[in-house]
């Protein structure tokens, strides 16, 4: 047989979807970005609530600056997806964030604070964790650089959280 045919019939298969391609170090580090999208979405959807339903200005004053940096991230990791891997979409958040959106949407006032608070360091929480598990297999350098000053930033928002979450007890 010809070899020409064979490696034209090994490339055909290899790119077609459905058929298992090997994973790479980029695809891990896309994987990091991913999870950074969707957590980030949902802490900016949660964010968006506390702009306009918070009963406490710290809350609302806390919501503001986590809709400026959420989207500031998002619009840093969009571009460094190249015609080989699309921007993935944010993925549907676990049940988790997504039960904590159906309670900020029914609550009022003080409860909606606290409940803001307490749902913002959840996601801090998936955050930090997706930061320090990229960073100790991470590769890609600009990714790198991402998740070193998110890590400082959302640990300044979980002290700022666990301070507000004293101030509404």
């Amino acid at each position: 047989m010809d070899r020409r045919v064979l490696i034209a019939g090994g490339l055909l298969l290899a790119t077609q979807p459905g058929i298992a391609q090997p994973k790479t170090q980029r695809d891990d580090d896309l994987q990091y970005a991913q999870s950074i999208i969707t957590y980030g979405a949902a802490a900016l959807d949660m964010a968006k609530l506390g702009v306009t339903n918070s009963s406490s200005e710290e809350v609302r004053i806390f919501a503001q600056d986590e809709v400026a940096e959420q989207e500031g991230l998002a619009a840093v990791l969009r571009p460094l997806f190249d015609d080989t891997h699309s921007v993935p979409p944010p993925q549907v958040p676990k049940q988790d964030v997504k039960a904590w959106m159906i309670k900020l949407r029914e609550a009022k006032g003080k409860e909606f604070d606290r409940l803001f608070v307490e749902a913002q360091l959840g996601v801090h929480g998936e955050l930090l964790q997706a930061q320090e598990a990229f960073l100790a297999k991470g590769q890609d350098k600009t990714l790198r650089a991402v998740a070193m000053l998110a890590k400082g930033h959302i640990s300044e928002h979980t002290g700022r959280l666990a301070r507000l979450q004293q101030s509404l007890s």
